[in-house]
């Protein structure tokens, strides 16, 4: 058998020797909890997610309708170094954002003007930087 006859022989059952190494490396180092699952459900098991909590809307609640609010009040999360707002138009357009908020409350700023029309808040609590908790949008509508 001539060498370039044998390298031509030898390449498929060397491929499938490294395929069938491969196949029993990843194997050990998978739990027996892992077994049978594929890899997201794997990655799933090994980091749990976080629950997200849940901030509720106070003032203004959801699909309040009347006059402009004066203020914006949410339920207070356990462990939040501070609050972060927003508030946009029914064109998704940001039209106020307010950062480092200490307490669970926030005055409207006098500067802004909302005319008539349908508005969308929500609100997200930080602990270290990191949110732990968040409001989900809430509709209001301010009406003569």
């Amino acid at each position: 058998m001539t060498s370039d006859r044998l390298r031509t022989e030898a390449r498929p059952r060397l491929a499938g020797a490294v395929l069938l190494i491969a196949a029993l490396g990843a194997s050990a180092c998978a739990s027996p909890s892992d077994a049978g699952s594929d890899a997201s459900s794997a990655a799933t098991q090994t980091a749990p997610a976080l629950e997200m909590r849940v901030i509720q809307h106070e003032v203004p609640k959801r699909d309040f309708v009347g006059p402009a609010p004066t203020e914006f009040r949410w339920s207070p999360i356990q462990g939040a170094d501070c609050y972060a707002i927003g508030l946009w138009n029914d064109t998704d357009r940001l039209m106020w954002r307010k950062d480092d908020i200490a307490t669970p409350q926030v005055a409207m700023p006098k500067e802004l003007y909302l005319d008539y029309g349908t508005y969308f808040w929500s609100v997200s609590a930080l602990q270290n930087d990191r949110e732990i908790a968040k409001s989900g949008m809430a509709a209001f509508v301010i009406e003569e």
